[in-house]
């Protein structure tokens, strides 16, 4: 994603606070990142892939000039846009632990890989707000 290879009009989310906060911002290391219209459970951004990958990994960072980022999160994913996805479960864990301050980046390597072409990341607990800024980890 912090390569550009995947074009913001595939990065989507539930909502977006205003135009600073955009799904396309929510790129690792972007100058800012995607915030929500209102911090609350259900909020969500999602990557369209392009593709079916192989996905191994994530990374969530929040955003240093505000202090506020995810500490946990679930994921979902599918080969069709999300809403009959399966949620993803590793060990028996679906809420994976998050960042533990503003500019952190904090990788997730899973023990299980999956294929999908969608990954949605949907926020459980925040320190502040929802501020997100993610990279996923995939072979295409």
């Amino acid at each position: 994603m912090e390569s550009g290879k995947i074009p913001d009009s595939s990065i989507t989310a539930s909502s977006q606070w205003d135009s600073r906060f955009y799904p396309g911002n929510g790129r690792i290391n972007s100058s800012y990142c995607w915030g929500p219209k209102q911090s609350k459970v259900g909020e969500w951004l999602q990557v369209d892939l392009g593709e079916v990958c192989t996905i191994t990994g994530i990374a969530t960072q929040g955003l240093s000039r505000h202090p506020a980022y995810v500490k946990s999160y679930k994921l979902q994913y599918g080969n069709t846009p999300i809403n009959s996805a399966s949620p993803f479960a590793e060990a028996g864990k679906i809420i994976i632990a998050g960042i533990s301050g503003g500019n952190d980046v904090v990788k997730h390597t899973f023990i299980t890989s999956f294929d999908a072409r969608y990954v949605r990341v949907l926020p459980q607990k925040w320190y502040g707000e929802i501020l997100l800024r993610i990279e996923l980890y995939a072979g295409c």
